[in-house]
Order: C-alpha cells, then sequence, then structure tokens
C-alpha cells in the first residue's frame, strides 16, 4: 500500500507542475522518478501512468502541443495497461488534442484504431466514452471532407447518446445538421 501512495503522489505532483505549465519539472521529476516505478512494479500505477498525468495537466490548460508530447510518450511506453478505460480515455484525448492543433489526420487514424480494437470493451464498460470517440471521430472526418463517413460516426455518437445520456449534445447535433445543409 505504502508504493501505492508514493507512486500515486509522484503522478500527482507531476499533474500540479504541468497544470502550471512547469515542464522542465515534469520532465525532471519523470526521470527521476523512472527507476523508482521500475522497482516497484506496481499494476495500478505503471510506468507510462507519468504521462498520463503530465499529459493530462496539459491537456486541461489546453496546452494541446505539450498535450500531444505526453500523450505520444505515454502510448510509446505503454509496456502494461492501467486498469479501467484509461488507455481509451487517453486516446480520445490525445485525438482532440491533435484536432485542436489542426492535426485531423492524425485523430482520425488514431480513433478508428480505438474503435476497432477497443469498441466492444467500451460497449459494456463506458459507453459515454464511446459515444465521445465517435464525435471525435465524426469531427475528424468533416474537417477532412469526408462527409459520408463523418455523418456515419456522428450517427452513431448520436445513437450511443441517446441510450447513455437520453439526449444528444448540441456539438453532435450542430454537427450533423451542417453535414446535412452541405447536402
Amino acid at each position: 500500500p505504502c508504493e501505492n501512495y508514493v507512486c500515486g503522489s509522484y503522478c500527482n505532483i507531476v499533474l500540479c507542475y504541468s497544470i502550471n505549465g512547469q515542464y522542465n519539472i515534469v520532465d525532471n521529476l519523470i526521470s527521476n522518478c523512472m527507476g523508482y516505478f521500475q522497482s516497484v512494479n506496481d499494476g495500478e500505477f505503471p510506468i507510462c501512468s507519468l504521462y498520463r498525468f503530465a499529459g493530462n495537466g496539459a491537456y486541461w490548460k489546453q496546452d494541446y502541443v505539450n498535450a500531444i508530447k505526453y500523450y505520444e510518450l505515454y502510448f510509446a511506453n505503454v509496456d502494461n495497461r492501467e486498469m479501467g478505460t484509461n488507455y481509451e480515455e487517453i486516446a480520445n484525448q490525445l485525438a482532440v488534442s491533435y484536432l485542436f492543433s489542426n492535426k485531423p489526420q492524425e485523430a482520425q487514424a488514431l480513433l478508428k484504431k480505438i474503435v476497432l480494437s477497443e469498441s466492444e470493451k467500451l460497449d459494456k464498460e463506458n459507453r459515454g466514452l464511446l459515444a465521445m470517440i465517435y464525435h471525435n471521430l465524426g469531427r475528424s472526418e468533416m474537417l477532412m471532407n469526408n462527409i459520408e463517413s463523418a455523418k456515419k460516426s456522428l450517427e452513431k455518437s448520436k445513437e450511443l447518446q441517446i441510450k447513455v445520456f437520453g439526449q444528444v449534445t448540441e456539438k453532435t447535433q450542430n454537427f450533423l445538421d451542417e453535414i446535412k445543409s452541405k447536402r
């Protein structure tokens, strides 16, 4: 239990420095923590979780360039996945960061990979996240002018949103309306 607290504390301090934009300190902390994380080999906090927390801080700060940097490091260091749906959540947040950085191709490729490999799991464990993934996939396809694909993805998001929340988000409906007006 003590090792879990230490790992969790390291992750939280990385998050705090990242939220404050102090990325030099974040990078030093991650570098200094690596040895401890490897020696503990804790299933709850694998090494990649340090990058997730750093990426989350940048993402919440809307510093998408640094969010991309840390989230890509997260995926490069995923030797064993975290519990739950963190992997899929980070993929979605990385895709959003790509979208806000005018990189819809990267967002589309990542989200298609997640839909192909993880949609069955997400349909059982986190349909709300799956709805967001389809929404962001549709948005990336719209930005790339793949209107038919965008419509299918957004319709799937709408269907899931209705099942989970009982309604469709305004953004998803606006994108669907925009597609209709282009026809």
